[in-house]
């Protein structure tokens, strides 16, 4: 097994528990080495992977590079606080010897070299002198670099490329400038104590995920949708892994069921619009030629009275109704009412979804947290759950964007 870091998306709980539900339903063998903290944007563990299969496959990681070094912090970072004098001596003499070695046999030719530094802690981050020490790392392996032969060679700043923040590169350009094949991008995690020095090994394609995203046909004025990145997170967390069968019984346009045939596992998807229902039948059709062997089925049915039989599914992952759109937050006790209303809703659907479901698998679902004048409000999903029979029932995150008052509160649930 190797040693890898995950570099998460923006949503860091949810991106970490997908991660551990991935790799635990192919029954691949990790280790997490450094305890998961909240606001640590990357995740270290030992695992036997292959690191461009597994980005295609998670919605919520970005960048995975396999470590190559692990140094303390005095010999990582301290020479680039801001106020530091320390000598570069010993640094350097790292970088040009055994991390130098290490890069070579994973990687013999390139024309450009990249830094991109992530930190524990943000406060950590104002600490350092972030510029010199990306420039330090580039330039003293690409200096060695060249005295080996390798003339041209040339090193890019995070602060020197369109969009990227101060620290790091970010994926779409690291993608843009084929850091994971062509180029070399170095992976600086900040920990603690210690400082992981990885290379770039996996990026999450982007322009791809928007594309997957665009060729999803849809009615005249349809405004709903799941983003293909988060459908892919859904997939992942019901548990659900290549050849077993995944139920959407609100399944819209089938982005989720997308997202499952991509991972190689057979969906049934039903909704009560029929429109919708078409639209999925075609999207998933346009799959056939990506995804000859998968075995999808879409049906007009009502989550309330579905015509399955029990203990039929393997997982579920869905995103129910939501109640109203608003453009403004409504008043406490008008959010209230609507939670009201859909409650008896939810405990119907989740009854059904309870009888489909076989013993010990898992559904993930969706439930509206409406963000109100007073104070948000949500259904008390816990009860429910307990009420219709589920075993567990635990609250992975929470997913919206600053423009949405109707946030989505994400659950799995096992029976």
């Amino acid at each position: 097994m190797d040693d890898y870091v995950f570099i998460l998306g923006k949503n860091l709980c949810l991106s970490v528990e997908e991660l551990k539900a991935y790799l635990s339903a192919r029954k691949i063998d990790f280790q997490i080495m450094e305890s998961v903290k909240a606001e640590v944007p990357y995740v270290v563990l030992r695992a036997d992977i292959d690191p461009k299969k597994v980005i295609e496959e998670l919605g919520g990681t970005v960048k995975i590079g396999k470590i190559l070094e692990t140094i303390p912090n005095k010999t990582a970072c301290e020479p680039f606080k801001i106020s530091s004098k320390n000598e570069l001596n010993k640094l350097e003499e790292l970088l040009e010897g055994s991390l130098l070695e290490k890069i070579l046999r994973i990687k013999s030719e390139f024309k450009s070299i990249g830094v991109s530094i992530y930190f524990f802690s943000g406060k950590e981050n104002r600490k350092l002198d972030t510029e010199k020490m990306a420039e330090f790392y580039g330039y003293s392996i690409a200096k060695a670099l060249r005295k080996g032969g390798l003339k041209y060679l040339s090193v890019l700043k995070p602060s020197s490329l369109r969009y990227s923040k101060s620290s790091y590169i970010i994926p779409s350009e690291a993608m843009r400038k084929k850091m994971d094949r062509e180029n070399l991008e170095l992976l600086l995690c900040v920990d603690r104590e210690r400082t992981y020095i990885a290379v770039t090994e996996a990026i999450y394609n982007m322009k791809m995920e928007k594309k997957r995203g665009d060729r999803l046909e849809r009615p005249a004025g349809w405004k709903y949708g799941m983003r293909p990145r988060l459908a892919k997170i859904f997939v992942n967390l019901s548990g659900a892994k290549p050849g077993e069968k995944l139920l959407d019984p609100f399944c819209g346009i089938g982005t989720i069921l997308q997202e499952a045939v991509l991972n190689d596992i057979n969906v049934i998807g039903s909704d009560a619009d029929k429109e919708a229902v078409r639209f999925a039948k075609k999207n998933l059709r346009n799959l056939r030629k990506e995804k000859p062997k998968i075995i999808a089925e879409v049906r007009v049915d009502d989550v309330r009275k579905l015509s399955l039989k029990s203990r039929s599914v393997d997982a579920i992952a869905t995103e129910p109704t939501m109640g109203p759109s608003f453009t403004k937050k409504p008043k406490s006790s008008h959010a209230r009412k609507i939670i009201n209303e859909l409650t008896p809703f939810y405990e119907e659907a989740l009854s059904e979804i309870f009888r489909v479901l076989k013993e010990n698998r898992k559904a993930c679902i969706c439930f509206p947290n409406i963000m109100s004048s007073h104070k948000s409000q949500s259904i008390d999903v816990e009860s429910l759950a307990k009420k219709t029979g589920f075993r567990s029932c635990r609250k992975v995150g929470t997913e919206h964007e600053s423009f949405q008052i109707v946030m989505r509160d994400i659950y799995v649930l096992e029976k």
